[in-house]
């Protein structure tokens, strides 16, 4: 999986929840799956910070 900037997640996120553009526009304006602009509102709907939880995820499964 190709590694987003803190930045830029934290900019699709605010896309979608703050600009309300839908989830298939954030994904075209910002050329990401559906699916990761799907993890990171879920996230940060649930955790405060999808960010820096998608960031830790991911390199967890890196490592095993």
């Amino acid at each position: 999986m190709k590694a987003y900037s803190l930045d830029l997640r934290e900019k699709i996120v605010k896309a979608h929840l703050v600009e309300k553009y839908s989830i298939r526009q954030v994904s075209a304006r910002f050329s990401v799956s559906k699916n990761l602009v799907h993890k990171l509102v879920k996230q940060k709907r649930t955790e405060g910070n999808a960010a820096e939880v998608l960031h830790v995820s991911l390199m967890s499964k890196k490592r095993g």
